[in-house]
């Protein structure tokens, strides 16, 4: 090979690795700005996400919430128990006030409204014992407005209390449902809501009640009792909740950075 073709050679071999050095450079700096941008674009899984693209993974979508069943039962007392079973399936977001509104249709018209709080991934009964109503129910129409979703960091929240006993004298002429909560987590919280819902062999409402307590410390047991006047007979669910979103709510305050975002 001559001394030219040498020269042409090295300066062909100059330029590829330039125009390399070019395109990577290229590719990274455009890389970068589109990672930026807010917008989805290039090979981007979302806004300024995707693990190819910017190499990280995009948020999970937040979706609404789902109402699994929706029931009432007139009570030998002539008022009314009604029950609703939501579901989160957002498992990294939860709402601390979700408002909502019970339509009660019958021979008369009646409308209640609240609030409640849901905590990701959670599925939960709202309960409303002992309603009164102006006449006989035939529906009950259960209905949330907007929800303020918020993003929450840590998880377990499904174990933050364990049941551990239930006894129940059901069947009585005066029914009973008590049992003994376990605070499983590091914090102690304020308030706390159990929730009693009894069924029958079908899933069909029998009943309903609730109650509370307060300053339930860290690793500490409490003790609940829920009755009715009238014999009730069926299987017990019983759901402990705590509102995580709720600053005061946690009597040791740093609590609450460890579960809020």
């Amino acid at each position: 090979m001559g001394r030219l073709q040498k020269q042409i050679l090295i300066g062909l071999i100059g330029v590829v690795l330039l125009t390399g050095i070019g395109v990577g450079l290229f590719l990274s700096l455009h890389t970068a700005r589109t990672c930026s941008d807010g917008i989805q674009n290039g090979k981007e899984e979302g806004p300024d996400c995707g693990t190819l693209a910017c190499g990280i993974a995009c948020p999970l979508p937040v979706v609404g919430l789902q109402v699994q069943s929706n029931q009432f039962k007139k009570t030998p007392a002539g008022d009314y128990d009604l029950a609703v079973r939501v579901y989160n399936p957002n498992t990294q977001h939860g709402a601390t006030r979700i408002p909502y509104t019970l339509n009660l249709e019958g021979s008369s018209s009646q409308t209640i409204s609240g609030e409640f709080f849901i905590l990701p991934g959670q599925t939960k009964y709202l309960v409303w014992p002992a309603v009164k109503s102006q006449g006989t129910l035939t529906s009950v129409g259960f209905h949330t407005g907007q929800v303020n979703w918020q993003k929450v960091n840590g998880s377990g929240f499904d174990s933050l209390f364990t049941i551990k006993r239930v006894n129940s004298g059901l069947g009585l002429p005066m029914s009973l449902a008590e049992g003994s909560v376990i605070n499983n987590s590091p914090y102690d919280f304020d308030n706390i809501e159990v929730a009693v819902v009894v069924l029958d062999d079908s899933g069909a409402l029998v009943a309903v009640s609730t109650t509370n307590f307060q300053t339930f410390r860290s690793q500490t047991e409490r003790y609940f009792k829920v009755t009715w006047p009238y014999p009730v007979t069926g299987r017990l669910d019983v759901e402990i909740n705590t509102n995580v979103f709720e600053n005061s709510n946690f009597l040791r305050t740093q609590g609450v950075k460890s579960i809020q975002q």
